[in-house]
């Protein structure tokens, strides 16, 4: 167990897989914050530390918290007490992160296999494996299928039940996993979006690409929204593809944006927290923060989450003005995680806590 901790830009190679912050020997301790800058922050329930380098997503469910990173091991961590449920040592790193569906836990390694894998969440036992190269973003479930992109520039459809690869598209190289779109799926290579049959892999629709979005995109209503690394937020119409509206950001957005209801929170590298509209586009800096951002934001109940390179997670309100303040590893380049009673952070140095909500 992790001594408890007191209260107390990358560039797009970085993030875009060629080096990675998270990946590196250093990894500077938590900061020590004054009580002022703690505020009222939550209690510590539990932390620990397991793995390093952890990816995104995470999987959860009500009991669990599934995550696996550079160490090549899948590990299903209790919510109430933090313990170890159980563990699967893969034979690649995980850059990609799992997801959590039916009764699995799905995860995809790379070299030297390039494995996709059916874990039982219950118990961890391998269900079955498939080849499929190394990924190049993460596995997402769309309409009962597993999608891949893997890096010869195809994406696959997977059957969830018994892991054969139903199909193969050639779509380009593609960082951020595919969405439902309209019965369909989309999914964004670097130069163009496609929108998908995952039935048998037809490209229904295709336009060149509003811009690179390495992040997820985001479901709202009938709109799918990604930020792009050209400091813009895009809106992009589900049925047809067609741009909706652009929103001008004043920095690349490399961390996926925050959906509540009609409004959408994003987070820019150099540190500004916008709120924008999905209705209209319309856009308005909540924020200007004097660090770079490497998380978030996350809306947790009335607040916002940001985690920063200095291993700080911050909690705004919603005119952006500070409520308290926590101190991980840095950097925390894992977004917050609400679960059934807590709040879930990860450190840089594949430290994990759970805060009371």
């Amino acid at each position: 167990m992790l001594k408890r901790v007191g209260r107390g830009a990358l560039s797009l190679a970085a993030l875009a897989g060629s080096v990675n912050a998270s990946c590196v020997n250093f990894h500077p301790g938590p900061l020590t914050l004054t009580a002022e800058q703690s505020g009222a922050a939550p209690a510590l329930r539990w932390e620990t530390h397991a793995g390093r380098a952890i990816a995104t997503p995470l999987g959860t469910d009500s009991t669990s918290i599934y995550a696996a990173g550079m160490d090549r091991v899948v590990r299903a961590i209790a919510i109430d007490s933090g313990r170890v449920r159980w563990s699967f040592r893969l034979t690649g790193s995980v850059l990609n992160g799992v997801v959590r569906a039916d009764s699995s836990v799905y995860v995809a390694s790379v070299r030297p296999e390039g494995n996709l894998l059916s874990l039982d969440a219950a118990t961890g036992r391998k269900r079955w494996s498939t080849r499929v190269g190394a990924p190049a973003g993460p596995v997402t479930l769309v309409h009962g299928v597993l999608l891949i992109p893997v890096r010869t520039g195809d994406l696959l459809g997977v059957t969830p039940r018994d892991g054969v690869i139903r199909w193969r598209r050639r779509i380009g190289y593609a960082r951020s996993g595919a969405v439902p779109a309209a019965g369909a799926a989309l999914v964004g290579s670097f130069d163009s979006l496609f929108r998908i049959s995952v039935a048998d892999g037809r490209v229904l629709q295709r336009r060149a690409t509003p811009g690179v979005v390495l992040a997820a995109w985001q479901e709202v209503g009938s709109l799918i929204v990604g930020a792009t690394t050209d400091s813009f937020l895009v809106a992009i119409r589900a049925s047809d593809l067609a741009t909706v509206w652009r929103a001008p950001l004043d920095a690349p957005v490399f961390a996926t944006p925050a959906v509540r209801g009609d409004t959408i929170f994003v987070a820019t590298r150099i540190g500004s927290v916008y709120r924008v509209l999905a209705s209209t586009g319309e856009s308005a800096r909540i924020v200007r923060l004097a660090w770079p951002l490497t998380s978030g934001p996350v809306v947790a109940d009335s607040l916002l989450l940001v985690g920063g390179a200095d291993g700080t997670l911050r909690a705004l309100d919603r005119q952006g003005a500070d409520v308290w303040r926590l101190a991980v590893w840095r950097p925390v380049d894992v977004a917050p995680v609400p679960v059934p009673g807590g709040l879930l952070v990860i450190g840089g140095n594949g430290d994990f806590h759970l805060y009371e909500r």
